[in-house]
């Protein structure tokens, strides 16, 4: 049974975001920016899962670092990189200011990344419950 949670847990986590994008884009009347979102997530998500997620899955239950605190931090972590790779580097690249960082749309985008994480992994977490069979 531990198995199966976490089979489910790889699958329903990663596009967990994309269907919130999906719902919200529905209810507001824009389907096609929401089945864009969704693939968008996919395109992401899954590829990740299988690079990052399931090695640190093995190593943290190996390790018994299976609590939602170990989960955090990781969520914090990846947000981290995920501002760092779609917000950060943008505006270093292409020689603005920091001050460009701070702009109402970049800090938005900031806010979605982080929550995004941090939703994916406790998604993830909720599922899999990798407290429960360590």
């Amino acid at each position: 049974m531990p198995a199966l949670r976490t089979l489910l847990a790889f699958l329903i986590a990663p596009i967990s975001f994309g269907l919130v994008l999906l719902v919200i884009s529905l209810l507001s009347s824009s389907m096609g920016i929401g089945i864009w979102a969704l693939g968008f997530v996919a395109m992401i998500a899954y590829p990740l899962a299988l690079v990052v997620g399931i090695p640190l899955f093995v190593v943290f239950r190996g390790r018994r670092l299976t609590g939602v605190a170990t989960y955090s931090v990781v969520a914090l972590i990846f947000s981290a990189l995920l501002v760092s790779y779609f917000v950060i580097w943008p505006v270093v690249s292409q020689g603005e200011g920091v001050e460009a960082i701070f702009l109402p749309a970049r800090l938005a985008q900031i806010a979605v990344m982080i929550f995004a994480s941090f939703f994916t992994v406790f998604v993830f977490w909720l599922i899999a419950r990798p407290d429960k069979t360590a």
